[in-house]
């Protein structure tokens, strides 16, 4: 999830994302892979919109384990997979 002042490193990110995960809401994403994927995907992050970021700004990204996610509740028809996961 992120809370970001700058319209331009918003849109950036969010197409970033895009390419990876599935929006939840307008600055959540959920992204399923392999931990090298989330891996490269977290380094990106913190390389690229580290310097972008302004004082107030934040990015949090929140890696699920499996043993997490087997205690989550899931409420509607939405499933998931057993790769791992992560919640940006």
């Amino acid at each position: 999830m992120y809370d970001i002042s700058n319209t331009k490193t918003q849109n950036s990110l969010r197409k970033y994302l895009k390419k990876y995960g599935t929006a939840l809401q307008y600055s959540v994403y959920e992204i399923h892979g392999e931990i090298s994927l989330l891996k490269s995907i977290i380094h990106n992050i913190t390389t690229k919109y580290s310097l972008e970021l302004a004082n107030n700004d934040t990015i949090v990204i929140l890696p699920i384990t499996k043993s997490v996610l087997n205690k989550t509740i899931f409420v509607g028809n939405g499933n998931y997979d057993d790769s791992s996961y992560m919640v940006i």
